[in-house]
């Protein structure tokens, strides 16, 4: 059980374990620059949803992306914004366009 928290079995590359870069400025010099409810094309509440707009988020800088996945139908799991009347996308087709631009 040891070996499976040991730092010789770790996922992280070495140099990430350690303070690498330059962390002197106050915390809102720092930023990842993040997408809520990325799938939506409008509004959270009636807006459509669509995989492109993942691609329009990444391409705006976004490299934090919200995947708010449901049971779809036909057990596909889907995007949506849970009890409202937005659309839904294909979480398989959601994953294609981040792995095509990400």
């Amino acid at each position: 059980f040891s070996y499976l928290l040991s730092i010789s079995n770790s996922a992280m590359d070495p140099v990430e374990r350690s303070v690498h870069m330059d962390m002197s400025q106050p915390l809102s010099h720092y930023y990842i620059n993040s997408s809520h409810n990325t799938y939506l094309d409008g509004n959270q509440l009636t807006g459509t949803a669509s995989a492109q707009a993942y691609e329009r988020a990444i391409r705006a800088g976004a490299r934090c992306v919200e995947l708010d996945i449901w049971d779809g139908e036909n057990d596909q799991p889907i995007l949506t914004h849970g009890h409202t009347l937005t659309g839904a996308v294909l979480l398989a087709d959601a994953l294609d366009v981040i792995k095509k631009f990400a």
